[in-house]
């Protein structure tokens, strides 16, 4: 298995990854980031092959057999939110800071997108936290690839908002 293919074992058997995996349904796998830009960095990866292998500036703007991007793009930003509320509860836990302080937190701090060249074939969806404070933070271009244009917002990717995709 190629290393762009290494999410695969999780998609496929996420329950033997309980280190890893932070939460699964019959949809999507919430995992830790193997190699964490930041002190909390969660993937949100789609379990459906057929959404799987496209790429992220696609996936949202494809009608499939049994739903539309639209559809799609709707599913995976309430797991985006999902995996926000994961960093959230972590920060109570771990501070005892009370919900309504982590509000403007989570609306300011937290970020969620794809990369526009993706080094790995299953679509992902980053949720990070903007202190990008981490030993595997080694270089420019691993700052940059959260910082620039490189990085594509997650409501970015709404199909509503992209016309040029609305040619089907």
């Amino acid at each position: 298995m190629s290393f762009r293919d290494a999410f695969q074992p999780y998609i496929d058997n996420p329950g033997k990854y309980k280190d890893l995996v932070i939460f699964h349904d019959e949809n999507v796998i919430i995992i830790k980031d193997m190699y964490p830009k930041a002190i909390r960095h969660l993937l949100v990866i789609p379990r459906n092959t057929l959404v799987s292998k496209k790429h992220p500036l696609d996936a949202f703007n494809t009608n499939y057999p049994e739903f539309t991007g639209e559809e799609l793009y709707e599913s995976i930003s309430r797991y985006v939110e999902k995996a926000k509320d994961i960093i959230i509860k972590d920060l109570q836990e771990k501070f005892q800071v009370n919900a309504q302080s982590l509000t403007e937190f989570r609306n300011t701090f937290i970020n969620a997108g794809v990369h526009s060249i993706p080094s790995l074939n299953n679509l992902h969806v980053h949720v990070i936290t903007q202190d990008f404070h981490s030993p595997k933070l080694k270089n420019k271009k691993h700052y940059n690839s959260f910082t620039t244009k490189f990085f594509v917002p997650f409501d970015e990717l709404n199909p509503i908002y992209n016309e040029k995709y609305y040619k089907l």
